[in-house]
Parts: C-alpha cells; sequence; structure tokens
C-alpha cells in the first residue's frame, strides 16, 4: 500500500456534466460491484491527507463517502480549474499547513498508487510548483499537483477567462512526469457508454479489479 504524500491534499473533480454520457454524474455509474467513485476513493486515499471530492450535484451521496463534498465557489462554468480554487479555498480554512493539492477527475477509476509521490518528487526536483503527467503520450493535464501558494495565479486566471488547464499549467513554470507502456486500463477516462463497456470488460477479464 502506498504511503501518503506528505502535506498534500488530494480533490477528486468530480464537478463536470457528463454531456457525453447523456449527463449522467460518470462518478456514480455502477462499474462491476462498485461505482466509478469508489474505485477513485480507494486508489487515492491512501495517497493524500486530507482527501476531498468536488461536486455540484448528488452531493447527499458523495457524503455517504464519508470525505469532505465541496460545490465550487466560483461558478459552475469555469471546470476543473474552479474546483482545484475551490479546494485551495477550503484548505486555506480548514487545512492551512497543506503545502500541495493534487487533483484528479472522477471518471478515471485506475491510476498507480504512487501517482502523488511521483508529481511531489518532481515538483521537489524541478523547484516548480506544479506537475503534472503525460501518460503514453496524452497530456493528463488533471492529474497534477498544485502548490497552494498559486491560490492568487489561479484566482486571477478564473476572473480572467482562463479555463484551460493546460493553458494555465503552461503559463506557471510546470515540469512533466511522463509514464509510458502504461498497463491497459490505467488512465482509461470514461467519457462514454462505450468507454464504460471498455472498463466493464476488463473487470469481467480479470486485467483490472
Amino acid at each position: 500500500m502506498s504511503k501518503a504524500v506528505s502535506n498534500s491534499a488530494g480533490i477528486i473533480l468530480a464537478g463536470g456534466q457528463s454531456s457525453r454520457m447523456q449527463h449522467q454524474d460518470k462518478a456514480l455509474l455502477p462499474l462491476g460491484d462498485k461505482r466509478v467513485i469508489d474505485y477513485i476513493v480507494s486508489n487515492l486515499a491512501p495517497q493524500v491527507e486530507p482527501l476531498a471530492i468536488n461536486a455540484n450535484r448528488n452531493l447527499a451521496t458523495y457524503e455517504q463517502l464519508g470525505v469532505p463534498v465541496l460545490t465550487d465557489t466560483f461558478g459552475s462554468d469555469a471546470g476543473p480549474i474552479a474546483g482545484i480554487y475551490t479546494a485551495m479555498a477550503w484548505l486555506k480554512t480548514q487545512h492551512p499547513d497543506t503545502g500541495t493539492v493534487f487533483c484528479c477527475p472522477a471518471d478515471v477509476p485506475w491510476f498507480p498508487a504512487n501517482t502523488v509521490a511521483l508529481l511531489a518528487e518532481a515538483m521537489q526536483a524541478n523547484k516548480v510548483p506544479v506537475t503534472w503527467l503525460c501518460t503514453d503520450g496524452q497530456r493528463q493535464p488533471l492529474f497534477s499537483l498544485w502548490s497552494t501558494s498559486l491560490f492568487a495565479d489561479i484566482e486571477r486566471a478564473l476572473n480572467n477567462g482562463v479555463y484551460s488547464p493546460m493553458g494555465l499549467i503552461f503559463s506557471l513554470a510546470n515540469a512533466v512526469v511522463t509514464l509510458d507502456h502504461c498497463p491497459e486500463g490505467q488512465f482509461a477516462n470514461l467519457n462514454t457508454p462505450e468507454d464504460l463497456q471498455f472498463a466493464q470488460n476488463l473487470l469481467r477479464s480479470g486485467t483490472l479489479t
């Protein structure tokens, strides 16, 4: 089991509209004998402290997971950056000594147990305030680690209409962690019903659990 990265919080970004999944809440869809969100919480909880979920609907259902549920404080149209901003605002009042916050999307059930550690190591080695993943050639800006010192920068970006996570990252000093030859299913994004069926097939085949 992985060990929580010292001084790093985690936020699961579940605030989207899920337009390609008929606006269903993707994180709450059944996957095997659990839900998508259950896999993510299980994977991430050992890697961070504290852990929270950013969501704007089905709040009571998310609260049953036993972790704080944070609704967007900036607005519902600003996307994932608003979720990161909301997490940092919460940390400032509830966990003011937290140095970094890791974010991940709520529709990717499987990722490595050392994801946060890899990003933290890259942040320290490169002395940058944000690190992010690239997996098998695909940019993964929502798998990223942000210094809480960026709170004012993120607020400024939102106020200026900068809603692209990759665009914001590229405007800051940053470092990428590249992971190639990832096992089948890791970082699989469940955007569509076909993606969900692919994940169900992986479970049935025993490729992932």
